[in-house]
C-alpha cells in the first residue's frame, strides 16, 4: 500500500525577546540632590544669604556653621544642648545670629561733675534740674558737703546723687580732709568741680590736680567786691550795677580768670538782701549754661583769657 504523504512541516515562528525596560536616567556625576520620578534632577532652591552676601548657616550642608570671634557656631538641628522644639529654620538661625552680632561702640561716657555745697543748695538744684532735662549735657556724679544737715545734701539724696559728707573737726588739717575728698573725686572719675556755695577755702591739694577744671560762682561783678557779703558791699558803695560771675578757681579769694558774667541793676532803695535775691536768680540761669559749655568742650583757657568756641 502506497505510503501516506508526509505532513507538511509547521513553520517555526520566532518571537523577538521583549526589550528590557529603559533605565531611568541617572543624575550626572557631581549633581547632588533629589530627582523626579522621570529621573530629572530637581533644581536646588536658592540658598539664603545674609545682607552682606554670606551664606546663611544651615542652608547648605557643605557650608560650615558661621563662627565669629567670641561667638559660638550656630547650632545645627540635633546638636547636643539644643532646646526641645528649637526652630531649625535657617532664617530664624540667621536672625538669632544677627542679634548677637556687635552693634558698634556704645555712647561715650557722660561728662561727670562734682558739686561742692555748704548751704541750701539753690544752685545745686538748678544744676540738677538742668541735668535731668538734658540741657546740662553732664551728669552730677557726686555732691561734696561739709555740713551733714545742709539742704543741698537732702536734695542730692532725694535725687539719687551720691553724697560725700565730712566734718572738718574730725581731721587734723584742711589738707587732710581734702586728700580724702580727692580720693572720692578720683574714684568717681570727675571731670569738673563746681563750687556752689561751698564756704571753705580750698588748698593746692585740690586746686593743682583740677587746675582749669574747677569753677566757682560769686555774687558780684568781679574783680569788684570779692569775698563775703558781696551784695552788701555793692549797696554800701552805691554802685549802679552788680551781678554774678563764674570764674576759675586758682587758690586765691575769687581771683581766678573770669568765664562769664551777668549784670543786675542796683536801685537806690535796694537792701543787701533784695539785691542778693535778684543776683541769685541770675546765678541759677548762668551756672548751668557755663557748665554745659564745659561739657561740650567749648571752653579754652589761655593765661587769664577764657575763650569760647
Amino acid at each position: 500500500m502506497p505510503g501516506l504523504p508526509d505532513e507538511p512541516a509547521v513553520p517555526t515562528i520566532s518571537r523577538p525577546e521583549p526589550a528590557p525596560p529603559t533605565p531611568a536616567p541617572q543624575p550626572e556625576p557631581g549633581i547632588p540632590g533629589p530627582v523626579t520620578p522621570d529621573g530629572v534632577p530637581v533644581p536646588d532652591a536658592p540658598q539664603p544669604v545674609t545682607p552682606g552676601g554670606i551664606p546663611a548657616p544651615g542652608a547648605d550642608p557643605s557650608v560650615d556653621p558661621l563662627t565669629l570671634p567670641g561667638l559660638p557656631a550656630v547650632a545645627e538641628p540635633g546638636d547636643a544642648g539644643e532646646a526641645p522644639g528649637a526652630d531649625s529654620d535657617p532664617a530664624a538661625q540667621l536672625l538669632e545670629l544677627e542679634q548677637a552680632l556687635p552693634q558698634g561702640e556704645g555712647p561715650e561716657r557722660p561728662y561727670r561733675i562734682a558739686v561742692f555745697a555748704s548751704g541750701s543748695g539753690s544752685n545745686f538744684q538748678a544744676l540738677l534740674d538742668s541735668a535731668q532735662s538734658g540741657r546740662l549735657g553732664a551728669q552730677i556724679a557726686l555732691l561734696v558737703s561739709d555740713k551733714p544737715q545742709a539742704k543741698a545734701v537732702e536734695r542730692a539724696r532725694a535725687a539719687g546723687v551720691p553724697v560725700f559728707v565730712f566734718a572738718p573737726k574730725d581731721y587734723e588739717s584742711r589738707e587732710a580732709y581734702e586728700r580724702e575728698i580727692l580720693g572720692e573725686l578720683q574714684q568717681a572719675k570727675i571731670d569738673l568741680i563746681v563750687l556752689a556755695g561751698y564756704m571753705r577755702l580750698i588748698t593746692d591739694v585740690l586746686v593743682e590736680p583740677y587746675a582749669g577744671r574747677m569753677i566757682n560762682i560769686h555774687p558780684s561783678l568781679l574783680p569788684s567786691f570779692p569775698g563775703k557779703d558781696a551784695a552788701g558791699q555793692a549797696v554800701e558803695h552805691g554802685v549802679r550795677l552788680s551781678g554774678a560771675t563764674v570764674h576759675f578757681v586758682d587758690g586765691g579769694m575769687d581771683t581766678g580768670p573770669i568765664i562769664a558774667q551777668r549784670a543786675v541793676e542796683v536801685t537806690a532803695d535796694d537792701t543787701a538782701i533784695e539785691l542778693q535775691l535778684r543776683i541769685q536768680e541770675q546765678e541759677r540761669l548762668l551756672y548751668p549754661e557755663v557748665v554745659s559749655w564745659f561739657a561740650a568742650g567749648r571752653v579754652k583757657l589761655e593765661g587769664r583769657r577764657v575763650l569760647l568756641f
